[in-house]
């Protein structure tokens, strides 16, 4: 097989998986944050920054009650999700620049990009796992950590597991100051 359709297939494979994790991702948070009266629980279908609102929520719902207080996961994981959109966006613009001139500038802006672009997104990582691992806890106490792991070792399985404990609420964890929407 050609080197070029090999690709090609891969990032059409991608893709195509990409697009049904997003729609089993998009269907589990909704359900949880519409089961948890979360507000606005429609914007986990808005990728990255309203999944991350959705599921920061949740998971904030879940902390409220354990610890009294909220970690304001839903805050910082689309603040942290827009941050490293915003610096692939200028490490993509810098390259199209650098392109079309060789001004020394560029590269140091560029490098810059991707340096913040690395640590929030680290940051963004570790957290979006932390709200998975709360939202896992307070579901399905008992397999909680092999989900985590899950999620962690085989990326799509985070979708797949949100999926499959969407209708799993247990309301005693949650926060009553969240109505349930109908």
């Amino acid at each position: 097989m050609d080197f070029v359709k090999l690709i090609t297939l891969f990032i059409w494979s991608f893709s195509g998986f990409s697009l049904i994790s997003y729609f089993i991702s998009s269907i589990a948070l909704t359900v949880i944050g519409n089961n948890k009266g979360v507000p606005y629980y429609g914007l986990s279908w808005l990728p990255g920054v309203g999944a991350s609102y959705v599921l920061g929520s949740i998971a904030d719902g879940y902390t409220d009650i354990r610890r009294g207080k909220s970690k304001y996961l839903k805050i910082f994981l689309p603040i942290a999700s827009l941050i490293v959109f915003v610096s692939g966006f200028i490490i993509l613009f810098s390259m199209m620049l650098m392109e079309a001139h060789s001004d020394t500038w560029l590269p140091l802006g560029a490098y810059f990009s991707v340096f913040i672009g690395l640590i929030v997104g680290l940051g963004l990582l570790v957290f979006t796992y932390y709200a998975h691992f709360v939202v896992f806890a307070n579901t399905v106490p008992e397999r909680a950590v092999l989900y985590l792991v899950l999620t962690i070792l085989l990326f799509f399985m985070g979708p797949i597991l949100l999926f499959a404990i969407r209708n799993k609420t247990n309301q005693n964890n949650f926060l009553n100051s969240h109505p349930k929407r109908r």
